[in-house]
């Protein structure tokens, strides 16, 4: 937020950026562009992790690059419901966790609400947007941007992992993932948000 507030106001999230549009705070014109942007900057972020992480993710999934189960890696780059959460309730739990988000940026910056010290504003969002990752990540792990998401989501598509980034939690008992892990040990629970953790060798908080 601090580097790039100056030339594009920090937009990194395309749910913000509507916002603003929609508020006339910013121009129709920018949201194509800003949003387009934010996820292409998710995208090579991820890249960069799996470079760096190559060699500990092939050795801790044995080089099959699953979604689910107990020796997924997808979980890394983007976040993924639980397997009881439906459709309609993981888009009411991003669309609620995604207002309190805006509630508390819009907020920060309104002139009649005794606006929050400029140079305040970057580690105020930063403690909000880890409130809400701390409070509400259990459904679908709190992605509350669209890019963060879609972003990584996109290159783990085009690296390896394949269309299972896109599959419902319903049906990861079925179809090609079983079938890619019908000779590796499976697991009923849910998706593991400890991966990179248990990857490295630190085991997660209890």
């Amino acid at each position: 937020v601090w580097l790039f507030r100056s030339s594009t106001g920090a937009h990194l999230n395309p749910a913000v950026s509507l916002s603003f549009c929609v508020l006339r705070k910013v121009s129709w014109s920018r949201l194509l562009p800003y949003s387009l942007s934010q996820v292409l900057g998710a995208y090579l972020a991820s890249g960069l992790v799996y470079l760096v992480y190559y060699e500990a993710i092939m050795d801790f999934s044995g080089g099959v690059l699953t979604v689910y189960g107990p020796n997924e890696t997808a979980s890394i780059f983007a976040t993924y419901p639980t397997e009881s959460l439906s459709l309609s309730t993981s888009f009411l739990d991003q669309v609620v966790g995604t207002a309190m988000l805006l509630l508390c940026i819009l907020g920060l910056g309104e002139k009649r609400n005794t606006p929050a010290p400029p140079g305040l504003i970057p580690p105020i969002v930063a403690a909000v947007v880890l409130g809400i990752a701390m409070s509400m990540s259990a459904n679908c792990g709190g992605a509350i941007n669209p890019a963060r998401d879609l972003g990584p989501r996109l290159f783990t598509l085009t690296a390896g992992w394949g269309v299972e980034v896109f599959t419902p939690p319903q049906h990861r008992r079925q179809g090609s993932v079983d079938q890619r892990r019908s000779n590796t040990p499976t697991s009923s629970s849910s998706s593991s948000p400890h991966c990179l953790q248990r990857m490295v060798g630190v085991s997660p908080p209890t």
